[in-house]
């Protein structure tokens, strides 16, 4: 039985993304093999409690010092005598990779950044649209494997089943979801919000609210809710299967250029994007480059007035939507979690 460990944050700022995607490639390889499987995290309510709903076992990493947070991980190795640690941390340099992989035998690299460089690991995953998979064919040659590109994007297998089906692409849009992220740190729900205030909907607008968004962007969208005139309804940390529901049954989305822009892509949900900041950007470009969403920028500068415009002209555009909609489901298929969990079960093969 292999011994997996996951090493992965969650928090107000970094958000859910993480967490959740790590979760979909530990589901994928209990699928496919008995394994013991553990998290290493920072201490993170929220996301302590949706791993433990999950069912998987939880180590709390106390402090800042990465010292320190190598040596509690070698002795977390040792004790559980791990085979294969899956890294997916924010902002880590190669050293940190290189002292942990000199206590595992298989290490797995997940990132998330338009970086284009070497990484030390036996697997390194990034499934950012805006990477290039010629850098990597030019490196030299290595026992590294590295899998890049959006068809690596690490969601729920399940979710293959909902790409297949067709999206439908309604005259006259009967949902409008807005969501921004996990933890949303810069409060533009209350910006998108007061946006379609501007205008005189008559759809149902589904506004979903983080489990990592702060209690001050709480209270600002509490207080917003008591003088709204448009239809909203308002889900504060629902789950992972709630949230996919939303995406499959909405005509429309406005959302971040985080982890839910791969995710609305699965269900060829036609959307807008207010960026959280200029990595968002280049992700919410790349997908615009593909006639994939409509972009518009960095949200802590747009006015509202922007955002109603864009909504309201989306709205009155079928032939946009659908455009919208076919494009970006040539993005992301679903089979992300299942490709790297069986190429990561392959190298434990030839490893181990």
């Amino acid at each position: 039985m292999l011994n997996i460990g996951f090493r992965v944050d969650a928090s107000n700022k970094l958000g859910m993304g993480h967490l959740m995607e790590s979760i979909s490639l530990a589901e994928s390889l209990k699928r496919r093999e008995k394994c013991n499987i553990f998290f290493l995290t920072k201490n993170f309510p929220p996301a302590i409690d949706i791993l433990k709903t999950r069912g998987f076992n939880v180590e709390i990493l106390n402090g800042n010092s990465e010292e320190n947070e190598i040596k509690k991980i070698s002795q977390t190795v040792k004790t559980r005598q791990v085979e294969v640690l899956v890294v997916d941390l924010l902002d880590k340099n190669d050293k940190y990779f290189l002292k942990l992989k000199h206590h595992v035998k298989v290490l797995i690299v997940i990132l998330d950044d338009d970086k284009h460089r070497s990484v030390t690991g036996d697997m390194v995953v990034n499934f950012n649209i805006a990477q290039d998979k010629g850098f990597y064919a030019k490196l030299p040659v290595s026992k590294t494997i590295y899998c890049i590109g959006p068809e690596f994007m690490l969601v729920p297998e399940e979710l293959h089943s909902e790409w297949k089906k067709e999206k439908v692409i309604p005259a006259t849009c009967r949902t409008i979801l807005v969501n921004q992220g996990g933890s949303d740190p810069f409060g533009l729900t209350a910006k998108i919000v007061k946006a379609l205030e501007l205008l005189d909907l008559k759809q149902k607008i589904i506004v979903v609210i983080g489990h990592a968004v702060s209690n001050k962007h709480k209270k600002e969208l509490e207080h917003l809710k008591l003088r709204l005139k448009n239809d909203y309804q308002f889900g504060w940390n629902v789950t992972r299967e709630r949230f996919y529901q939303f995406m499959s049954e909405c005509d429309l989305a406005i959302t971040a250029a985080g982890n839910t822009l791969y995710e609305l892509a699965l269900f060829g949900a036609p959307s807008i994007v207010v960026c959280h900041h200029e990595k968002h950007d280049l992700v919410a470009r790349k997908f615009a480059e593909k006639n994939a969403v409509i972009n518009l920028g960095i949200g802590t500068t747009l006015e509202t007035s922007t955002i109603a415009e864009a909504v309201d002209k989306l709205l009155r555009s079928r032939k946009k939507r659908l455009e919208l909609s076919l494009n970006t489901k040539k993005i992301v298929d679903g089979l992300g979690s299942k490709r790297i969990a069986e190429k990561v079960l392959e190298t434990c093969r030839k490893s181990l």
